[in-house]
């Protein structure tokens, strides 16, 4: 942590970090059978490790504070049969910008969230199965492809009423304001010769009030 601002409350505030986290014994698929010979299914053979960095921060200048927090992880397992893979929570990026505007009982802010997709396994063809009438998808490498990096801007305002006894508070917080197209899965025809993206949220105003006494 270093501390920049002096003794005041005002001025710039950092604090930068490393982490690492090593696994072991984690569940995964396994084709191997017991000796009565029915499938095991799974087993504790998995491994992996995670490594990464932080960065947060602060400045505050007369009714203005600006924050920002950027992470940086990599993480990775590694079982018999898939060998190694990026971990389904996996986000290699994450940067979160927010800026703060404080007048009176007045309070405006906004935030833009950048997220790198997670990994997911691609359906890269089909085989029909006649006697069941259907298609039967063939993956790909495990986590083998990533969805689209994840891009947000939100907007808040609010009103605080101060009176005798109590506070009233009122907000009004308009999420993903640019209506940005942030894909969280993918849909597949029939066949599996079309792909279309799940979509994620769409612009999502809220309106709320809150009374603290």
């Amino acid at each position: 942590v270093k501390d920049f601002r002096a003794g005041s409350n005002k001025g710039l505030l950092l604090d930068f970090g490393l982490f690492h986290k090593k696994l072991e014994d984690l569940i995964v698929s396994t084709s191997k059978k017991r000796s009565d010979g029915t499938s095991l299914r799974n087993n504790n053979g998995g491994t992996g490790e995670v490594n990464g960095a932080q960065l947060q921060g602060s400045y505050k200048f007369d009714e203005y504070t600006l924050l920002m927090s950027y992470s940086f992880v990599n993480s990775k397992r590694l079982d018999p049969e898939n060998g190694i893979y990026p971990s389904e929570f996996d986000q290699t990026h994450n940067l979160n910008l927010i800026g703060v505007y404080e007048r009176s009982r007045w309070s405006f802010s906004t935030r833009i969230r950048y997220v790198t997709g997670g990994p997911y396994t691609p359906i890269v063809g089909s085989v029909y199965d006649s006697g069941i009438d259907v298609y039967l998808p063939k993956r790909g490498d495990f986590f083998s492809e990533r969805y689209d990096d994840f891009v947000q801007l939100d907007f808040r305002v609010d009103r605080k009423f101060i009176y005798k006894t109590w506070i009233l508070s009122a907000y009004l917080d308009i999420q993903n304001l640019t209506n940005a197209n942030n894909g969280q899965g993918i849909s597949y025809n029939y066949d599996y010769t079309e792909t279309e993206k799940a979509a994620g949220t769409p612009v999502l105003p809220i309106i709320g009030v809150r009374g603290e006494f």
